[in-house]
């Protein structure tokens, strides 16, 4: 009887583990996407293998902890844990120990070493149930299974769901209106005076507190490397000066030319922004050629926007 609450408990544990690394992801999985562009898989098809993946750790969570399929899903959970360790062994080398893992979201922050003791102290139980754990036999067994399976990919699909429609490259806003980004002031960013309002230029509203911001940050970081070219970013952050270490630091961003907005002298960036951000403008000698928000932001689009 004791062993069989301790194999109850240690299956809870590492069960409940991989639900609550699923659902953490999945409730803000913006973060977990760019993760999945930066490793070279394709802008469309992100959305869908971080659900997938998401699903995959509903699966093995509830499988685990309701004891059906048991070995198998303990293999698949080692299995898991291997190969994520290695991968977190390469970010380790790759970020000097810097990067925050993402493997419980935004909720818990992990870097790659605590992540890989994490890893180990999961596995130890993992390997102990392989070998020790007696699977229940269930009269409906096949039908729990495809419950969890259900369960799994609907919840991971509907929860945070696919707008189809943020893949539309079409232009959805108002255009051919000048933004008076002079209203600014002097744009100085190393002893240079930059004109926003002449020539191509990509004028970025991010509040150095906004998480939407950050990630908008992170994607034109990924998208200046997939075209391998300079692309003409330009920053307006809004916030306190103090800011601006971390912000560089969460966004891991290439260092696009910046301008920082104080609290106080904020009034012209809330204008031009539109009061909604992030808010970011293409602009052609100070005409809106586009603006799009984090969601809508496409490599597509600075392709087109750099033959016009």
């Amino acid at each position: 009887m004791t062993k069989t609450i301790i194999h109850f408990l240690l299956r809870l544990l590492v069960g409940a583990t991989f639900i609550f690394s699923g659902a953490s992801k999945l409730l803000f999985i913006e973060p977990f996407e760019l993760s999945f562009v930066e490793l070279g898989f394709g802008w469309y098809i992100t959305p869908f293998l971080a659900r997938f993946l998401i699903a995959s750790e509903f699966i093995l969570g509830l499988a685990l902890i309701f004891n059906v399929k048991t070995k198998l899903t303990l293999k698949f959970i080692i299995g898991m844990l291997v190969f994520f360790t290695f991968y977190l062994l390469f970010l380790w080398i790759k970020t000097n120990n810097s990067a925050d893992c993402g493997c419980f979201g935004e909720y818990l922050k992990m870097n790659p070493l605590e992540s890989i003791v994490k890893n180990i102290v999961l596995a130890i139980p993992t390997i102990y149930l392989l070998y020790k754990n007696n699977p229940f036999k269930w009269k409906f067994e096949k039908l729990l299974i495809i419950m969890i399976l259900v369960v799994s990919l609907f919840t991971s699909f509907a929860v945070n769901y696919i707008e189809m429609s943020k893949f539309n490259v079409i232009n959805i806003d108002n255009s051919n209106y000048k933004l008076e980004v002079e209203k600014l002031g002097d744009f100085v960013y190393n002893n240079d005076t930059i004109k926003l309002n002449e020539g191509k230029k990509v004028v970025c509203f991010f509040s150095l507190k906004c998480k939407y911001c950050k990630l908008a940050s992170k994607k034109l970081s990924i998208i200046r490397k997939d075209l391998d070219t300079e692309i003409p970013v330009y920053y307006i952050l809004g916030g306190d000066v103090d800011l601006l270490p971390k912000w560089w630091e969460e966004t891991a961003s290439y260092p696009f030319p910046y301008l920082n907005i104080l609290p106080g002298n904020d009034k012209q960036f809330f204008s031009l922004s539109g009061g909604a951000l992030p808010a970011i403008y293409f602009l052609n000698d100070g005409i809106v050629w586009k603006k799009v928000d984090y969601e809508r932001l496409h490599q597509a689009d600075f392709e087109e926007f750099l033959e016009i």
